[in-house]
């Protein structure tokens, strides 16, 4: 069984986030820029979920390529949490930007034949990525989950409908996600959690919104006057 991607909205890898405006990034360096119901917690033997600063998860647990901290977890109720637990990010202006993106670092503990994520959309296992516009209804960009897959033990980060398969190892890697069309003057973003089993696991960090500024009306034709101008005084 491999865990993966599947994208409602376009979906492309990349192996470092949009250069853009950034209109929000959390690394889990500093203060948290997120809230949940659910406090961090730990057993430090498998079950857990919090940041790699200040949680401890066991060594049998390996992610490799991190930039600092990092936030993870694995077998969420296996220490009473209610499922699915819910982590909403702070919100922030997305006013006068477009080519809005969405970008995170993902990763997963390899544990061979003993994954455990059950495989399909619409199961028990799964992270979900959701996105909110000037506090409307909330709108899926992607969610991990698993598909059959004998005799391998990956994860898939395929584009829309399964094409482009790309694999989420215990290496982390950048998955970037055009949110075409989007605009507003305010965004937030959420992961809905839902793993509840041993060797169900999943770490991600630098959690990025990016944008293009959007051109004030007429600065192409002033800007266009401007090299006319000058042009004229280095001929004069």
């Amino acid at each position: 069984m491999k865990s993966m991607i599947t994208a409602a909205a376009v979906a492309a890898f990349a192996g470092s986030a949009f250069a853009g405006t950034i209109a929000f990034h959390e690394d889990f360096e500093g203060a948290a820029q997120w809230t949940s119901a659910t406090s961090e917690f730990s057993d430090t033997f498998g079950d857990f979920w919090g940041n790699s600063a200040t949680t401890t998860w066991g060594t049998f647990v390996e992610y490799f390529g991190a930039d600092g901290n990092y936030f993870a977890g694995m077998d969420l109720d296996g220490e009473g949490a209610s499922l699915p637990i819910t982590q909403t990010f702070n919100s922030f202006s997305i006013s006068g930007l477009t080519d809005i993106t969405i970008s995170v670092d993902l990763a997963e503990d390899q544990d061979g034949t003993n994954e455990d994520w059950d495989d399909g959309v619409g199961v028990a296992d799964f992270v979900d990525f959701e996105y909110q516009i000037d506090g409307g209804a909330w709108t899926n960009v992607f969610s991990v989950l698993a598909i059959d897959d004998p005799g391998t033990e990956f994860n898939q980060a395929p584009g829309i409908n399964g094409d482009a398969a790309f694999e989420i190892t215990d290496t982390f890697e950048t998955f970037t996600f055009d949110l075409a069309g989007v605009s507003g003057s305010s965004m937030a973003v959420r992961a809905i959690w839902n793993l509840n089993s041993g060797d169900e696991d999943l770490a991600i960090d630098n959690v990025l919104v990016t944008g293009v500024p959007v051109p004030a009306p007429g600065s192409a034709a002033l800007f266009g006057l401007a090299g006319f101008a000058a042009a004229r005084r280095r001929r004069a």
